[in-house]
């Protein structure tokens, strides 16, 4: 179950239309494998709205962090995605995608067990990419 829509992540992330939504679903959904990873399962399937509001947008800053590789190095002021856009150094990319992943670190933490490896449940190249830095 995914805590997330495309339609609204999309909307609230100003993500460009040129991104489609097959590649944003695919994100979310690895967000929500990884945040499950993080969650005992009594805590992931509860429906108190806290606890509901809080794996949403810890979900929606992994989408994020998942989605702007995924995407390339390419943003725009006020969103992601290929059309008329800044491209960012990697380093730069690298920043803002540790940025989202501790967000949703901080967000989680109050329900979160395990611990939160960036290497769990991540896309491969990550890796690589990890390795060059």
């Amino acid at each position: 179950m995914s805590f997330n829509q495309v339609q609204p992540f999309r909307d609230y992330y100003g993500i460009l239309i040129e991104v489609s939504d097959l590649r944003i679903q695919v994100c979310l959904d690895i967000a929500n494998r990884q945040l499950r990873d993080w969650i005992q399962p009594a805590v992931y399937a509860s429906t108190d709205p806290d606890i509901v509001a809080t794996m949403t947008n810890a979900e929606a800053a992994l989408g994020m962090y998942h989605l702007l590789l995924n995407t390339g190095i390419k943003t725009r002021v006020f969103g992601v995605g290929t059309a008329q856009t800044t491209e960012m150094t990697a380093a730069e990319l690298m920043a803002l995608r540790k940025q989202f992943f501790s967000d949703a670190l901080m967000i989680s933490a109050k329900y979160r067990t395990a611990g939160a490896n960036p290497l769990v449940t991540t896309l491969p190249i990550l890796r690589e990419i990890k390795e060059i830095f």
